[in-house]
């Protein structure tokens, strides 16, 4: 199962043929989820951001994953809006409880680095 993801505009005004996400100026990141069978658990995708972003939603702050504040442009901020973060906290509130038990295989997919708080969001995950 492929992700919507060309369904959305992502900010940009117009297409402008294959290689137009990389005009975007936001991160965007791809989550896909297998069983260990191979069935599609998961997959979506997400932009960074808080308001009107295509994809996965915002990250709720009582979540099962905990953001810490990273540094962005030299301030410090939240990062539960990164797109990394959101992907992985709607895949644990997708899957209720039943993610801390199952055995899977997942590839996230990110335009930019991860920063300190989407690392720590994997490490939660691989620590279950």
């Amino acid at each position: 199962a492929l992700s919507d993801a060309s369904s959305y505009c992502f900010g940009a005004l117009h297409y402008e043929g294959a290689n137009w996400l990389t005009r975007n100026g936001r991160n965007i990141a791809i989550l896909e989820v297998k069983s260990n069978a191979g069935q599609v658990i998961y997959n979506n995708f997400a932009v960074s951001g808080q308001w009107r972003r295509p994809g996965a939603k915002l990250a709720s702050e009582d979540g099962p994953l905990r953001a810490i504040e990273a540094e962005f442009c030299g301030e410090p901020c939240n990062r539960r809006n990164d797109a990394e973060f959101k992907l992985l906290a709607e895949f644990c509130e997708c899957s209720d409880a039943s993610w801390q038990s199952m055995r899977a295989t997942g590839v996230l997919w990110s335009k930019r680095p991860l920063c300190q708080s989407c690392a720590g969001a994997v490490q939660q995950l691989l620590e279950v």
